[in-house]
């Protein structure tokens, strides 16, 4: 089972105006299965659903707007040597009310410096999956992000920041962050 959820505090500058958001962003819930194991290979297929929150900010929308969304993800990851691995995901979002359908792909690389410690980057983007309609354009965002991950037994604590380097109709975004998780 995955479960994720946030707090946050978000403003929104465009030539439009000023928009701004504090509290929940989306939840997120879903069911992963591993599908295949090989050697230093692993796929898993992934359900999943999304509620949205006050906070939400559906990319290429208003904040606060976005109703429910599911998805399928598929996850590939390899180990490496070195305490090291790759994981690319690819998912199809099929969003509720008049926003766009999306595909999206993330791409992790990881190593473990010293036991216990973590170090990320990643790549999060997002493509519109259907062609635009009225109140809502085709979009596309690119997001790079770097992180360390510290663990303590069932805990791990998350610091790190991320960026837009590029995007069409969507937020341009830029942000610190602290996360917590938690393994069962």
């Amino acid at each position: 089972m995955v479960g994720r959820t946030a707090w946050q505090t978000v403003e929104q500058v465009s030539a439009d105006g000023y928009d701004s958001a504090r509290g929940l962003a989306a939840s997120e819930f879903a069911i992963r299965r591993l599908f295949w194991r090989h050697d230093q290979d692993v796929v898993s297929l992934q359900a999943g659903m999304l509620i949205p929150g006050p906070g939400e900010n559906v990319t290429n929308q208003p904040l606060g707007e976005g109703e429910r969304a599911h998805e399928l993800r598929a996850l590939w990851g390899r180990g490496l040597e070195g305490n090291s691995f790759w994981d690319v995901q690819l998912a199809h979002r099929w969003r509720g009310g008049r926003d766009l359908n999306e595909v999206r792909l993330d791409l992790t690389y990881g190593f473990e410096p010293i036991e216990d410690w973590q170090v990320l980057a990643q790549s999060f983007s997002v493509w519109s999956a259907e062609r635009e309609r009225p109140g809502a354009p085709e979009f596309d965002q690119h997001k790079v992000q770097l992180s360390v991950r510290r663990a303590w037994g069932e805990v791990d604590i998350q610091a790190g920041a991320f960026f837009t380097p590029s995007g069409r109709n969507a937020l341009d975004e830029r942000a610190l962050f602290l996360s917590v998780w938690r393994r069962f």
